[in-house]
């Protein structure tokens, strides 16, 4: 029986983490039996696909992680999405015993190529199709001005947690969870976390994907190691905020990644 994101997280009395992978990922990497994420999220890409059938590289890293009785958490963007491939691929993972979904806009959305306009409007389609079978994450970010009422909305919808991401300064995550808390956002809010080695490895990953970070944060980015910046970033949001899992956005890095975790534990 599959086991939703909710539930795994729920009621962790240690420290524990799950891991962010994309499709190109050798499947040998991932049978690394150091490795014990709680789960492993498979990036989506859509731009990258036609949708004319289940045969793309997503699914069949579903498929193989789900032989091996790895926890999927699967993207899916509105990015070129219809309705009768969205329903088509909600019956596949069904049959793959994967119920857990990231919801998402999609990098550079196009709304004409798809038939929702919004993660909201997927959400509902996803939950007047399946009820609620599927346990439905969406994207938190941190310092996004307007990102509080939209996560209303999404949470409206139907969302059941949220995944945020990447930040370096964990001032700016407990911003992020008081605000949430004060506008009634009471869904579990996972924070996002980038294991990187040296300062190149992270501004490089901050302007991929467009995140903003201080000044004088980047200054002691740079004049910490990036084991240490973390180490610090984790201890400090598990110890004050209560807080005990945390997902990392590994870029298919997974023995950096378990490094890192490693010293955290």
């Amino acid at each position: 029986m599959c086991r939703k994101i909710t539930d795994i997280i729920s009621g962790a009395q240690k420290f524990t983490y799950s891991f962010e992978i994309t499709p190109d990922i050798k499947v040998e990497d991932v049978e690394n039996p150091l490795l014990d994420p709680l789960f492993y999220s498979i990036t989506w890409h859509a731009k990258l696909y036609t949708f004319e059938n289940m045969d793309i590289a997503p699914l069949k890293l579903v498929e193989n992680l789900r032989n091996n009785k790895k926890t999927i958490l699967l993207h899916l963007s509105c990015d070129k999405l219809k309705t009768v491939y969205l329903e088509k691929t909600l019956d596949y993972l069904k049959s793959k015993d994967v119920c857990n979904l990231f919801v998402l806009q999609g990098e550079a959305f196009d709304s004409n190529s798809s038939d929702f306009k919004s993660t909201s409007e997927l959400i509902s389609c996803i939950r007047k199709y399946s009820g609620n079978y599927f346990c439905i994450g969406v994207a938190g970010h941190c310092e996004k001005e307007g990102s509080i009422a939209s996560l209303k909305e999404k949470v409206n919808s139907g969302a059941d947690f949220i995944l945020t991401q990447a930040f370096f300064d964990p001032d700016v995550f407990k911003s992020f969870l008081t605000k949430c808390r004060s506008e009634g956002i009471a869904i579990p809010i996972i924070p996002g976390v980038f294991p990187y080695e040296s300062y190149q490895d992270t501004n490089k990953f901050i302007n991929i994907c467009k995140i903003y970070v201080d000044e004088s944060v980047k200054q002691i980015m740079r004049n910490k190691t990036g084991i240490d910046i973390i180490k610090d970033l984790v201890h400090q949001i598990y110890t004050e905020m209560d807080v005990k899992h945390f997902h990392f956005f590994t870029l298919n890095k997974l023995e950096r990644a378990l490094k890192i975790i490693n010293e955290i534990k």
